[in-house]
């Protein structure tokens, strides 16, 4: 049944520690209840679970795994490994794609994207008429070019707590078509984020376009992002600042290019996240 094969794996995990006792207290998870896994009595409800699946370092699927199912898994898994063998290096896989295809070879650093303060725009998922709204500080030291970009979303209901934040710490880098902002999350769990836009000066807009790739803490998603030029003056810098968070898409505060750029529908018919035409930004009518 589930309940032995619950308390066979967890007996399994404990094994890796001196007594059990260590792990209920280390876990914080009461003795007396936990007897009741290891007998097969019991099994612990989600947070539990949850508590327990950190604690050994797994999947919580994992404790519910029957033996033989284990043993295929761990089979599965070496040969997996024995395959990697037969990758090539790096150096030697990059020299193969080279000659088919013609990678990026980024520079560094770029002068396209100015020194400056930047508000950044993503789509708020699930919810088309707002956007979440970030700021970018952009900083040249000697030959390299660096950003830190903070985000921060607070709740709803609870106006004193934020749902998530974060401090993207990177590079800003350039290939013959994009500017690239590579960087990753000092907070937990360290998140790499990957931020391409689109070169070229729109006819004096103080806005770029481009695509995010975002390794969030489950899976890695793209979107489309909005880059905007702060003046650079203290007060503007104050009041960018402020506006960091979810921001209605009619707000004043949010242009009507940044509006245009970030409302773009995507392409329904083949599933491409594309961006903008320039009219579109502009709010002119495209030409027939």
């Amino acid at each position: 049944s589930v309940y032995k094969i619950f308390a066979r794996n967890l007996r399994d995990e404990c094994s890796r520690f001196e007594s059990i006792a260590e792990v209920c207290r280390t876990s914080g998870i009461n003795r007396q209840q936990f007897n009741k896994y290891l007998a097969g009595a019991a099994i612990p409800n989600a947070r539990t679970l949850a508590k327990l699946s950190l604690f050994f370092g797994i999947e919580e699927s994992q404790l519910f795994i029957p033996p033989e199912d284990k043993a295929e898994l761990r089979r599965i898994k070496e040969n997996q490994v024995h395959a990697l063998k037969d990758v090539p290096t790096l150096s030697k896989f990059l020299a193969e794609a080279n000659s088919k295809h013609s990678l990026p070879n980024y520079a560094l650093p770029t002068k396209e994207l100015e020194e400056g303060y930047y508000n950044c725009y993503f789509p708020l998922e699930g919810f088309p008429d707002f956007f979440v709204r970030s700021i970018i500080k952009i900083k040249i030291f000697g030959n390299e070019t660096r950003f830190v970009r903070h985000t921060r979303v607070k709740s709803p209901s609870m106006p004193n707590e934020h749902i998530t934040f974060g401090k993207h710490h990177g590079y800003v880098l350039q290939d013959a078509t994009s500017i690239v902002l590579l960087g990753a999350n000092v907070f937990p769990p360290n998140n790499i984020s990957t931020i391409y836009i689109r070169k070229g000066h729109l006819y004096g807009l103080r806005i770029r376009v481009g695509l995010a790739f975002t390794q969030g803490v489950k899976s890695t998603f793209s979107c489309r992002i909005c880059l905007e030029n702060i003046l650079n003056s203290s007060s503007a810098v104050r009041t960018a600042l402020r506006g960091i968070g979810i921001v209605a898409a009619t707000d004043p505060s949010v242009s009507k290019a940044v509006y245009n750029a970030m409302s773009h529908p995507l392409n329904s018919r083949n599933g491409i996240l594309s961006l903008p035409s320039l009219e579109k930004m502009l709010g002119l009518h495209a030409p027939i």
